[in-house]
């Protein structure tokens, strides 16, 4: 009788141990604050378009976290429809409510309403990406996300700086005008132009004056690691810089072995959308 009271006396003990350290590990979440999902007015190749965004930015900010962080995001609903953030390539272990897909694992947040997602990201490393799951809302509704590994520990050397690389589209059409299109079998429109981080490029060049282009300052003979994400709605893009050569080390959350390439290829379905690329300036 007493070797069965001291075997459940350890059993307890290890099982409220263990309670402990998980709710350890899910008490200090990180934060984000998505203050303001909303509509503004940008003007691109003399035109005004009208365009959704989250805390004004273009692209969506960057989330950056570490492997065996907790993730808490506070979405604030400005936009006249209901709207919901997916977090694309994380594994949702034990928290699939926090998915974000419109109408599959919660209804959308409403106009003015607010939505807390919360999600542990232990066990992945890597670029992976946020963005609406409602309509097409996702060409300007959509962000980096970015999952370090515990300590800067990386199989590859470890990089000067990592830069995250949005590629994404220009369209002149509102986005919620595009999709009802789209759902009535017209898929005629296109974007104006494709865009980096943001900037349409100065080949663009509109009334004399030209569109910015993304710059990244380097050091030559450093290394960088480009972390390359395609928020196109349908195109594939390749992406190279002149005169040099990457190292492919990564893809969708997960290392790969790594090879070299004059260029990289995102594709605009599930698999291959975000590139982890070495490049020495």
């Amino acid at each position: 009788m007493e070797k069965l009271s001291m075997a459940a006396t350890i059993f307890c003990a290890v099982v409220l141990a263990a309670l402990a350290a998980r709710r350890r590990s899910w008490s200090t979440p990180l934060s984000f604050n998505f203050g303001g999902v909303h509509e503004m007015n940008q003007t691109h190749l003399c035109n005004t378009t009208k365009i959704y965004v989250v805390n004004g930015q273009l692209p969506g900010p960057t989330i950056h976290v570490t492997d065996g962080d907790t993730v808490v995001v506070h979405v604030v609903n400005r936009l006249p429809h209901g709207l919901t953030i997916h977090w694309h390539g994380v594994r949702q272990i034990r928290s699939c409510w926090s998915d974000g897909a419109g109408f599959v694992t919660e209804c959308p947040i409403p106009p003015g309403g607010k939505h807390m997602y919360r999600f542990n990201v232990t066990g992945q490393v890597g670029t992976l990406w946020w963005h609406a799951h409602v309509t097409c809302l996702r060409a300007t509704v959509a962000g980096a996300f970015i999952i370090r590994p515990k300590g800067g520990r990386y199989p590859f050397p470890t990089p000067a700086k990592d830069v995250p690389i949005i590629i994404g589209e220009w369209w002149q059409l509102d986005l919620v005008e595009l999709d009802k299109r789209m759902h009535d079998g017209n898929f005629a429109d296109n974007p104006l132009s494709a865009t980096i981080n943001g900037k349409l490029g100065d080949l663009k060049n509109c009334s004399g004056k030209p569109e910015e282009s993304f710059v990244l300052d380097v050091v030559r003979g450093e290394t960088y690691l480009l972390r390359i994400v395609n928020t196109a709605l349908f195109s594939e893009y390749y992406f190279k810089v002149a005169g040099h050569t990457f190292t492919v080390v990564g893809a969708d959350g997960y290392y790969l072995t790594p090879y070299k390439t004059n260029m990289a290829y995102t594709l605009s379905r599930l698999y291959f959308r975000n590139i982890q690329t070495l490049v020495i300036a």
